[in-house]
């Protein structure tokens, strides 16, 4: 049997130092080994490889072991192709095959780690170079970043050099010659808190809105929307704007006070259906279970709920419950 051997379609792009060829006739076949072949840098224009069957970039058809290799030509075929091989029955190690020119690495599907797509970026990166050399125990490939487009064997002298970078579950390789990588910044932004709430005993008459995390400097949009029959007062920082916008640049804590419409903390009235005491630091109130709303002489609220012995310094405040206001002091 004679045999043309496509010499000069070798290439150290795509294939290694040695070459398996399966050869079928009818029902028998055979595996032939060649070696020793010299190399050469790949061309600008990628070869399309084409057959009917085990069509790959690298080999047809493989029986041994094919490592540290990569291909940029397509790959035509009607069955068993790949990237790398057309069918693979030995071994495949950090093989590369660029993506859109085979279905997948061997058979028309990846293999993690043994015969996997690149992109034009990764291969000008440096990345494809490193990955192909930094597991072979001699130097052999290399790369001039930013000049080089594409792994060149027997160019160690440009060796590619990676830096991995590593902020909490974000990670990413950078990649240049003589142990010189470029660094960029790539910060994560701080994340604030803001935490909503309504007054205790102030739940059945309002809700908020805002609640959640925020990017350090942005903004955040809170309401306090007053239940029917009820109105928003204030919140716990003072502002009285039931919807405001804050800027947010730490964690937040507000509590929205809500109180019955139409009523007002300025006075007292007679007629009062609940009674209050006050004995050292503790203001009582008595007669009734309702809510209770307690000013300061500022007109701060210092307390909304159904407590009915409050803790409180020294000072004269205004209790009201319902549509009822009583002043208080307490020493």
């Amino acid at each position: 049997m004679n045999l043309t051997i496509p010499w000069d379609e070798y290439n150290p792009a795509r294939h290694t130092d040695k070459a398996l060829f399966h050869i079928e006739v009818n029902d028998k076949s055979w595996s032939v080994t060649f070696d020793g072949f010299k190399a050469r840098k790949p061309t600008d224009n990628p070869a399309k490889i084409a057959g009917n069957s085990h069509s790959g970039g690298i080999a047809g058809y493989n029986a041994g072991t094919i490592t540290s290799c990569y291909s940029t030509g397509a790959i035509d075929g009607n069955e068993h192709t790949g990237g790398i091989t057309g069918r693979n029955a030995g071994t495949l190690e950090r093989c590369y095959y660029l993506a859109g020119t085979a279905a997948g690495g061997n058979d028309g599907y990846d293999m993690a780690a043994q015969a996997e797509a690149y992109t034009p970026e990764q291969l000008a990166s440096g990345e494809i170079t490193w990955q192909l050399q930094h597991a072979m125990a001699s130097p052999a490939w290399g790369q001039t970043i930013g000049t080089d487009s594409y792994p060149l064997w027997q160019d160690a002298g440009n060796k590619v050099y990676r830096l991995h970078l590593q902020d909490g579950e974000t990670a990413d390789n950078r990649y240049g010659n003589n142990g010189t990588v470029t660094l960029y910044a790539v910060w994560t932004a701080k994340k604030c808190i803001v935490t909503l709430n309504v007054a205790d005993g102030c739940q059945h008459m309002g809700s908020v809105l805002g609640n959640g995390i925020y990017d350090y400097g942005t903004e955040a949009d809170i309401k306090a929307a007053a239940n029917d029959g009820y109105m928003f007062v204030q919140w716990s920082d003072g502002d009285t704007n039931a919807r405001r916008t804050i800027s947010v640049t730490e964690d937040i804590a507000l509590t929205a006070t809500f109180a019955l419409e139409n009523t007002t903390a300025l006075g007292t009235t007679a007629n009062h259906l609940f009674r209050i005491s006050s004995t050292d630091g503790m203001l009582h109130i008595l007669g009734t279970e309702a809510p209770a709303v307690v000013y300061d002489i500022r007109g701060s609220i210092v307390y909304c709920g159904t407590a009915r012995d409050i803790q409180l310094p020294a000072g004269i405040y205004i209790v009201r419950v319902a549509d009822q206001v009583q002043k208080a002091v307490v020493k």
